[in-house]
């Protein structure tokens, strides 16, 4: 999948926070025509969905106690995905968890606690959300109000009981943020990961707010163990996946962290490094429009040059 749309939405995340937040040279991406966006719907078994519209992909459970979702996008989205989720149940959304704080994942928050919705996030989420609606730099629709902030919090996990499935909500350590957290649905065997895993584009490490390129490495290891030949993998952005992506993926973090480690300790600048072009041989697979070659360098040569 290397589509525009899907570019256009991962570059929201990326290139439309406040500059303080976001690496320097990312491309800037205008928002879409809101009317324009469609909500696509994949059934992934045993009442779990994937919906991918513009943003960060959307996870669902889909039964008798209600709809329980795993992040919600942008505001004018709102009304398609309920749309969408009124295709699948006549059940009201009950609980909204954010895998972490950025806006295309969290920008729903206000109009699903306004229909009764109860917002769960990990306390640094909530914390970088309180802190997003005074920056003053931060485009007005992504500023959070008071009422998309999480209003049940936790610092390690919580489990639910829903739908017949077992939900456990994991904080990981530092990974794409501070905050991120991952949605187990134990008996559906299925992954949300959050912005920990994007399948199929490098990654994006807000190493402002507490992302780390070990860390990323460190849960894609545990991912593929926790993960079984049969489970399926919500990615934050790119199609669903399987442990066997996982496992190439984390190989070629590793490959990007030690190239850039090796620059960093014969003294080569950031500058010289991109120059350089350390990444060619991974660009087919990775590079995108808005996180490219030089991007996801100065992440990570950031990210190690913080230790």
């Amino acid at each position: 999948m290397r589509g525009a749309a899907f570019m256009r939405s991962l570059g929201i995340a990326c290139g439309l926070l406040a500059p303080a937040l976001a690496p320097p040279a990312l491309a800037q991406v205008v928002l879409p025509d809101w009317k324009t966006v469609e909500i696509r719907t994949h059934d992934l078994g045993h009442g779990i969905y994937m919906l991918e519209g513009f943003g960060g992909n959307i996870g669902a459970s889909v039964g008798d106690d209600g709809i329980f979702l795993v992040d919600d996008q942008y505001a004018p989205l709102t009304e398609k995905v309920k749309a969408a989720l009124a295709r699948l149940s006549d059940k009201p959304v009950r609980f909204v968890i954010n895998t972490h704080w950025h806006p295309d994942h969290t920008n729903g928050n206000e109009h699903m606690g306004e229909a009764g919705a109860i917002i769960v996030a990990h306390d640094n989420t909530r914390k970088h959300l309180m802190a997003a609606m005074t920056m003053a730099d931060l485009a007005p629709l992504l500023r959070p109000s008071p009422r998309a902030l999480p209003i049940l919090t936790f610092n390690d996990t919580v489990t639910f009981h829903w739908n017949g499935d077992t939900v456990r909500v994991v904080h990981i350590p530092p990974a794409h943020t501070d905050g991120d957290a991952i949605v187990q649905f134990l008996d559906a065997d299925v992954i949300h990961v959050g912005d920990a895993y994007f399948n199929g584009f490098y990654p994006f490490i807000d190493v402002e707010n507490g992302g780390d390129i070990d860390g990323m490495i460190a849960f894609l290891s545990d991912l593929s163990a926790m993960a079984g030949p049969e489970t399926r993998i919500i990615p934050g952005h790119g199609p669903v996946a399987g442990r066997e992506d996982v496992i190439a993926y984390r190989r070629d973090l590793v490959t990007i962290r030690d190239r850039v480690a090796a620059a960093i300790a014969a003294g080569t600048s950031l500058e010289d490094l991109i120059a350089a072009s350390p990444l060619a041989d991974l660009n087919p697979r990775y590079a995108g429009e808005v996180v490219g070659e030089a991007d996801v360098l100065r992440m990570v040569y950031r990210s190690l040059n913080r230790k």
